[in-house]
């Protein structure tokens, strides 16, 4: 496959990670919907499960990575962009780096690559592993 064909698979993982820095970017304010406030853990295990999602399209359909690899990597790279997030955070006026956050984000990211690989491997299972031939009448 060619490389540009690739890098478009890594599009909607870079659009995400890249739209939560720039909402960890800026100060916490009245305009946070309060249903996001009030469920923060699952709000960080939610976007971390996402981001974890897209990382591991990106590796198992644009480059061909086998399954198991293509999870751990996906969920690696997700809790590693969540700690970072998190670090980055102390450094942000009125944000808190919290540890507490980046559990829950490692939790989203374990969730959804359970999900992802149950979903997977059942798809494999349902799937017929040869195609009979046509035949004509």
């Amino acid at each position: 496959m060619k490389r540009v064909w690739k890098f478009l698979y890594w599009l909607p993982a870079l659009g995400w990670a890249g739209l939560l820095f720039f909402i960890s970017s800026g100060p916490v304010g009245p305009e946070i919907p309060s249903w996001v406030s009030e469920h923060d853990k699952l709000t960080h295990g939610i976007i971390y499960g996402v981001l974890s999602a897209l990382i591991f399209f990106a590796l198992y359909f644009g480059h061909g990575i086998k399954l198991g690899t293509a999870l751990v990597l996906a969920w690696l790279v997700a809790v590693a962009y969540g700690g970072s997030d998190e670090l980055h955070q102390t450094f942000v006026p009125t944000r808190v780096g919290d540890w507490f956050d980046w559990l829950a984000d490692i939790g989203g990211a374990t969730v959804a690559m359970l999900a992802v690989g149950l979903a997977c491997y059942s798809y494999r299972r349902m799937t017929p592993r040869t195609i009979p031939p046509i035949t004509s009448d």
